[in-house]
């Protein structure tokens, strides 16, 4: 009676309960993949990419110009504080040799007033012989005293005045080797790629540099010269005085783009210069985050206060990962933000056949589908590489022995580990695609909004919104040329370009001359993934709740082999999904059974990863991540947002009727 009794109510009065209580109140579609100054969401290693193709990405470009991003970070990479400390790394960098170049032309300068000492002795006559002599180290006679012709002083040996001349010889030496370091183009000698200690203090490689210098020139000595001649410890003192004064006033740094990285570039050069340099951040659009966003979803047609608070969203990117070791959290905490975790590991999850399965089922074919891919990785001699697509499709259907084994395989390829890359698996690779740091148990979101924390942190610098900038000209080595898009040009000293990888390679953003064949190299290796969002808000949660926020939906059954018609398929056919007879379900689609075909791996889902942000936000609002251009393809391109929207909603309506069919046990298990 009971199984009755609410099967009556699932397919009766649950269409009429639904459309009462799933109302829409607000809507928001993100399409990063159309947004112009973005192309894309994060960035991914594609087939015989390697993480030393982003650190790559990241070298100087010449001694005034370096890129910087989430691309270029090697342990953080598509991350927000991967990006963060791609920014610092950069300023760093770029102030690094900056430094180097002042220096060398203090030095050089310096150096010609001075001029280049050559200390020799002159002959003495020998008081036991008529003979000229240049060395008197075995005569046990008297001889004339030892004069330095330069200094004019004068020693009573010639040991004395030996080591008189090699104090000057080591001079010489150490500053020709400063002069040969400083002209050399290497000045990269950071290989901290992603320092994340964001309050650490400045660079002192010149003040290392400088006690190096002072070393060999074994110390300094305080005699005086004689007769007006310069003593060591005269010289030695200017070359100090040399070391202090190596920045020149006025030196003017640009910043393209203001996202994370840019805005960490700043605050470091700002750290290790303070008000002695002059540096503004060109930003495109007219707000700054780039791939940050954050909007309001509070609803203005509500009366109650309660819709006059703000109800902060996150379109872009989301999530403080690898919460435990970001950097970013200590921020988060002095500015008194509110973090809310979420966890990707214990995701509720439903298929559209009405079978779940475990997030201990999915971590253990997740871990064989990694040992996978490792073990065909190692098949490749050093520097070959396959692609995910290739290592996994004939292990699936040849390896796995059960339909069940291969369904869930089928399903976490092309749901989980899509929505991680956004990149298509024939491209994504093999060795790196899926080794490279990701979402983690312990992601926490901003309550406040990610775009709360930077607009902080940006409080003080100099920003020009809806400035882009279309081609940087880094031909003459004494500065940079930036055009904008209104066709003025400005003027640099330095430059640091943080925009994503999809803007320079569709080179909406153009290099003059093109980038050094070492980075165009590296951005061949290196794609931008595809990841949109659907964020719908309602009057209540009618959705059944999950721990860790998550909530997956793997339906197959839209885009997979021909479901046009199957009004007379039959379970013999082998390419077919779904089969129909004539009864209707609780949706009213006469399919009453969807089956599983393994052959059209990889297959297309659709509306598959959710997060349930209620609980954190306060209010009851789903968020939907869109991985990858075949989804984007069929389900937003060329839609408006409200059909997008509507459609996002039904699959969610699916996923939470066949969760409350399987929680009071109608449905398959």
């Amino acid at each position: 009676m009971i199984l009755q009794f609410l099967s009556s109510f699932y397919t009766k009065y649950l269409p009429k309960w639904m459309a009462e209580h799933h109302r829409l109140i607000d809507y928001h579609v993100q399409r990063w993949s159309e947004e112009k100054w973005s192309m894309g969401a994060w960035s991914q290693l594609l087939q015989g990419g390697t993480p030393e193709h982003r650190r790559t990405l990241g070298s100087m470009i010449n001694k005034r110009l370096v890129l910087a991003g989430e691309a270029c970070s090697v342990s953080h990479p598509a991350m927000v504080h991967g990006a963060a400390a791609s920014g610092r790394l950069a300023a760093r960098r770029i102030h690094q040799a900056t430094t180097q170049q002042a220096e060398a032309a203090a030095m050089s300068k310096k150096w010609s007033e001075l001029s280049v000492p050559k200390h020799t002795r002159e002959k003495y006559e020998c008081s036991d012989c008529d003979d000229d002599n240049d060395d008197d180290r075995a005569n046990d006679g008297e001889a004339n005293l030892y004069e330095c012709t330069l200094c004019n002083k004068t020693y009573y040996s010639a040991t004395d005045l030996d080591e008189h001349n090699t104090l000057y010889r080591a001079l010489h030496k150490s500053q020709q080797k400063f002069r040969e370091k400083v002209e050399g183009d290497d000045y990269d000698n950071d290989d901290d790629d992603d320092d994340d200690n964001y309050d650490s203090a400045s660079d002192d490689s010149s003040s290392s540099h400088a006690k190096d210098e002072e070393r060999s020139l074994g110390g300094d000595d305080e005699d005086e010269d004689q007769d007006g001649g310069i003593s060591e410890g005269e010289i030695t003192e200017r070359i100090h005085k040399i070391k202090i004064h190596h920045r020149r006033p006025g030196n003017r740094t640009i910043i393209v783009g203001c996202g994370a990285a840019g805005i960490f570039a700043a605050r470091e050069l700002h750290k290790l210069e303070g008000d002695n340099t002059d540096i503004v951040i060109l930003e495109a659009r007219d707000r700054l985050g780039g791939r940050v966003h954050t909007i309001d979803l509070s609803y203005s047609g509500e009366s109650s206060e309660e819709s006059k608070t703000p109800i902060n969203v996150d379109t872009g990117a989301t999530w403080l990962q690898q919460y435990s070791e970001n950097p970013l959290v200590d921020l988060c905490k002095s500015f008194e933000l509110t973090m809310v975790p979420t966890d990707f590991c214990s995701a509720k999850c439903m298929a559209v056949d009405g079978i779940s399965f475990s997030n201990k089922q999915a971590e253990r074919m997740l871990d064989r589908i990694v040992a996978q891919l490792e073990r065909y990785a190692n098949e490749f001699i050093e520097g070959q590489d396959s692609n995910v697509l290739d290592a996994l499709y004939d292990w699936i259907h040849t390896s796995l022995k059960s339909e069940s084994e291969k369904k869930l395989a089928c399903l976490l390829v092309a749901g989980d580990i899509l929505s991680d890359s956004g990149v298509p698996l024939s491209q994504l690779s093999c060795k790196y695609g899926l080794s490279e740091p990701g979402s983690s148990h312990d992601d926490h979101y901003i309550k406040e909004g990610y775009s709360s924390l930077l607009h902080r942190l940006a409080t003080g610098l100099r920003i020009r919104h809806n400035c882009p900038v279309r081609a940087v000209d880094w031909s003459n080595e004494h500065l940079i040329r930036l055009t904008v898009d209104d066709g003025s040009v400005l003027i640099a000293d330095r430059c640091i370009v943080t925009v994503p990888v999809s803007i320079i390679q569709s080179r909406a953003l153009k290099f003059i001359p093109e980038l050094p064949s070492k980075h165009k190299e590296a951005l061949s290796k290196i794609k931008q993934g595809y990841c949109n969002k659907v964020i719908l808000r309602f009057k209540e949660r009618w959705w059944p709740r999950c721990e860790g926020g998550i909530l997956r939906w793997y339906d197959w059954t839209r885009f997979n082999g021909d479901d046009n018609d199957h009004a007379n398929a039959g379970a013999d056919d082998d390419d077919n999904d779904v089969y129909v007879e004539g009864k209707d379900d609780i949706f009213h689609r006469r399919k009453e059974k969807v089956l599983f075909n393994s052959k059209h791996f990889p297959h297309v889902l659709d509306w598959v990863e959710w997060v349930d942000m209620t609980d954190g936000l306060g209010c009851p609002i789903l968020m939907c991540l869109l991985s990858g251009e075949e989804a984007y393809d069929r389900l937003m391109k060329g839609r408006s947002d409200e059909e997008v929207a509507l459609d996002a909603l039904r699959a969610i309506e699916k996923w939470a009727s066949l969760s409350r069919i399987q929680e009071v046990g109608l449905g398959a298990t």
